[in-house]
């Protein structure tokens, strides 16, 4: 019998879908926009904070271990995260364990009125520091996935029509085993930096910023036998800080 579970936070959770979490830009900063030359904004950030995440459990051999939940500070800009799934064989020849935590991280800004038209990019820069690993054992017959990723995801959209002015999308680290074999990705105080543009913006209509980390650890066993699967991903390991250093508008 398949057992499936879904654990969430807040009212961010909905039961059948992945939850986006948006990060906006705050108020004084969209405001640069319509000025001449550049302007960076750091934290203390002015906004709302909006953190999610889903997880689902499904077969008979899945293990999850939840550290710390998806969380970005507003003071600080700092994003944590801490998780670790596993999962192994069935006795039944057809089925299959799979095991997949996934989150966004950031907060809610505000949006802006376009003064004049203009050409601008927005910068965001982030510092991030994590430690991913996935591991994959297969036997037999056995289709065996262990992933893990980080990405960058960035939107600017103009709300007075309703379409998406520009969109950014970077991969920071992605591990993806589907044979037997392991690896582990650790990084300190890398700067990262994710550019959106330049984008067209049009005197008087209504403009909101949207970028967040997205993050996916997974581990999928289909067959019997001894395969197995498991993969974590943390950010902010002891010591070190994922924090959101700075948006830029020029």
């Amino acid at each position: 019998m398949e057992r499936r579970a879904q654990v969430g936070w807040g009212s961010a959770v909905a039961a059948t879908a992945v939850i986006v979490a948006l990060l906006f830009l705050s108020s004084n900063v969209l405001g640069a926009v319509v000025k001449t030359g550049s302007k960076v904004d750091k934290a203390p950030f002015k906004g709302t904070p909006f953190d999610s995440g889903d997880v689902f459990l499904g077969g008979c051999k899945t293990t999850l271990t939840y550290t710390d939940t998806p969380i970005f500070n507003i003071t600080n800009g700092n994003s944590t995260f801490n998780a670790s799934t596993g999962a192994k064989a069935c006795a039944d020849l057809y089925g299959t364990d799979d095991v997949s935590v996934l989150a966004y991280v950031g907060f809610n800004g505000s949006t802006w009125t376009q003064a004049t038209s203009a050409s601008d990019t927005i910068t965001f820069l982030y510092n991030l520091s994590w430690i991913a690993s996935a591991s994959a054992k297969v036997s037999k017959s056995a289709s065996v996935t262990a992933e893990t990723y980080i990405y960058v995801e960035s939107y600017v959209m103009d709300e007075t029509t309703g379409n998406e002015a520009v969109s950014g999308f970077a991969s920071v680290v992605s591990i993806d085993l589907t044979t037997t074999s392991s690896m582990t990705s650790h990084k300190v105080d890398q700067m990262f930096k994710a550019p959106d543009g330049p984008v067209a913006l049009t005197a008087g209509n209504v403009y909101y910023v949207e970028v967040y980390l997205y993050l996916e650890v997974y581990a999928s066993v289909s067959s019997t036998g001894s395969s197995s699967a498991s993969a974590s991903l943390t950010l902010e390991p002891a010591g070190h800080q994922s924090k959101l250093v700075s948006i830029t508008v020029s």
